[in-house]
């Protein structure tokens, strides 16, 4: 693949969840080491994007409300960053890349809306993927196809820099987000009404709905386990996710108090971050912790599409449990017999693996 001339002004695209954008900081880390001189932009969710980005930052003078300095994230990978939503108009995404003067899009997520905007903007250099209808908008295509689920998905994003000339060397390694002091302030004022003094573990028993989830009976179960071996328990979630988190809770027979509900991302990473381990699905907060390197217990469903070896959380101190040893092609739960077999997950060999990647 020939290489272009070396990148001056990069604006960098992974607009969804919160483990998405955790799995893509590595890349974009890694082209800033490629090429320091680069200027990067990363194009966020304004769901996600205090993790990487402060409200403080400064902005130049007539900017977009959207855009923000990233100097104060302590991120030195990363110098500025657009909010922009999938429901966010594409008129204001293609003003922003048209007067930003950018030389290079990466498009870690594909979009159709994105890669128009830049194309619209006339960035020189479009960086995506080969396999999608509106491909052709790009004019550096990558033929790498992530529904074969051969690689971690850090690792996929990292091969999308491969015409920038950066390549991958050894396993991608987490990067920490922004968890500024007042975060975790209103962390430790949020435990001390649960009345732990500390040494706790995580349950977040909500995914993403993409996967299988063990049922919030099952989570409880698994707490009251972790409570009976010592392990007081915190269970995390938003609003929303409070009747699932009460549930676990009755299941468990622990009290109301032990719900946490962070009201931003930063405090939840201050949350995780002062946890002895972290338990859930492989959605964002598990990933989330793995950056803070926390270790994490992943519950993984055995469908292709969820392999571990492409979702499992990065680094060394985590583990993964499947219900079953086979893995099943995809989920029918009107043909399967074992639906839904993320409760076969024995509680006993939660709590030993907590032991395992804790030292305890």
């Amino acid at each position: 693949m020939p290489r272009d001339p070396e990148p001056k002004n990069a604006v960098v695209f992974r607009n969804d969840k919160i483990g998405d954008l955790i799995l893509a900081m590595p890349a974009m880390a890694a082209l800033k080491r490629k090429h320091p001189a680069c200027r990067i932009t990363a194009v966020v969710s304004p769901l996600t994007a205090d993790l990487v980005a402060s409200e403080a930052g400064d902005r130049p003078a007539g900017s977009t409300p959207l855009a923000m300095s990233a100097a104060v994230a302590g991120q030195p990978w990363l110098d500025a960053v657009f909010r922009w939503g999938t429901g966010d108009s594409i008129g204001a995404l293609y003003r922003f890349l048209r007067d930003g003067k950018f030389d290079t899009a990466v498009f870690l997520l594909p979009k159709a809306k994105p890669a128009l905007a830049a194309f619209l903007a006339r960035i020189p250099v479009r960086i995506g993927t080969v396999c999608r209808w509106f491909s052709p908008l790009f004019n550096r295509r990558v033929y790498d196809f992530r529904s074969r689920n051969l690689r971690h998905e850090a690792e996929y994003n990292i091969g999308l820099l491969k015409p920038l000339g950066v390549e991958l060397t050894g396993q991608a390694s987490a990067i920490p987000p922004l968890i500024p002091p007042k975060a975790r302030d209103r962390a430790r004022e949020l435990v001390a009404r649960s009345g732990i003094p500390g040494g706790y573990v995580v349950i977040h028993p909500v995914g993403g709905g993409s996967a299988l989830n063990c049922s919030p009976a099952h989570y409880g179960r698994i707490a009251a386990a972790l409570e009976k071996a010592g392990f007081p328990v915190l269970v995390t979630g938003t609003g929303q996710d409070r009747p699932r988190a009460g549930t676990v809770l009755k299941a468990a027979g622990l009290p109301e108090n032990r719900f946490m509900c962070p009201d931003t991302l930063p405090v939840l990473g201050a949350l995780l971050g002062a946890a002895r381990a972290v338990i859930g699905p492989a959605t964002g907060p598990l990933h989330l912790a793995a950056s803070l390197a926390i270790p994490t217990v992943t519950l993984i469903a055995p469908i292709r599409s969820q392999s571990p070896l492409r979702w499992h959380p990065l680094g060394d101190r985590g583990t993964v449990l499947l219900p079953v040893n086979k893995v099943c092609p995809k989920c029918d739960p009107a043909r399967c017999r074992q639906y839904n077999c993320m409760d076969a997950i024995d509680p006993d060999r939660v709590v030993y693996a907590v032991r395992t990647v804790t030292g305890a």
